[in-house]
């Protein structure tokens, strides 16, 4: 797995870490482990299939409905990435301490 650049050199965790292990949890079938690992990865993934059908097809999708997405995910990943740095996400401790690759 990608080492995390903030805390390789910084020490702290950055609001993206836990992508990568949440991912390896859907893949595997394991969505409460994905959730509790990164809960903005579904509605980071419905955000990027929706905005790229809007693009590349034409698919005529409200604005409203890709904005609403981009800021649904940004307020969970942030709220998440507050919850995880002052320690008052304990299921996100239990499910990193039992991934394994």
């Amino acid at each position: 797995m990608l080492t995390c650049f903030s805390k390789y050199y910084f020490g702290i965790e950055c609001p993206g870490c836990g992508v990568q292990r949440s991912f390896i949890c859907l893949i595997r079938g394991d969505f409460m482990d994905s959730l509790a690992l990164y809960p903005a990865l579904l509605p980071f993934i419905l955000f990027s299939v929706v905005g790229t059908l809007s693009l590349f097809k034409n698919i005529h999708i409200n604005s409203k409905w890709i904005v609403g997405l981009a800021l649904g995910t940004t307020i969970i990943m942030l709220g998440h990435y507050v919850l995880k740095v002052t320690g008052n996400a304990p299921w996100y401790d239990h499910a990193a301490a039992c991934f394994h690759l």
